[in-house]
């Protein structure tokens, strides 16, 4: 299923918007002078931006772990089920789970980019 949908006319759509959101970042933001607003929205992208091993290694391994089996009783889950169940009250825990972890690594990354910690190659 997934096979027949990244024909041609996709491929180029998202290729052109990708491109288009590119442009528009690269004329808003790289600038000599960038006002205030434009430069507090753009501090959780500069610090992904700065720390992008970190975070991408990181996620890689953090995922790895919480998708490890573990007995809980009778049931088998993992250990990221058994925490996106401890929050009540979200109606679909993968968007809640997604939107954590996202807001984990850009909040992780914000705070290391304000005290000029960053992960090397």
């Amino acid at each position: 299923m997934m096979k027949r949908l990244w024909t041609p006319p996709f491929a180029l759509r998202i290729a052109a918007a990708t491109s288009l959101a590119l442009l528009a970042g690269h004329l808003l933001l790289d600038r000599r002078t960038v006002g205030a607003p434009l430069r507090t929205l753009s501090f959780p992208l500069l610090s992904l931006g700065r720390n992008s091993l970190l975070v991408y290694f990181g996620s890689h391994v953090l995922t790895s772990q919480l998708n490890r089996p573990l007995a809980s009783g009778s049931t088998i889950s993992t250990k990221a089920e058994d925490l996106i169940t401890a929050l009540p009250g979200f109606p679909n825990p993968q968007v809640t789970w997604t939107a954590l972890i996202l807001l984990f690594w850009i909040s992780l990354a914000c705070v290391l980019h304000r005290f000029k910690i960053y992960l090397r190659p």
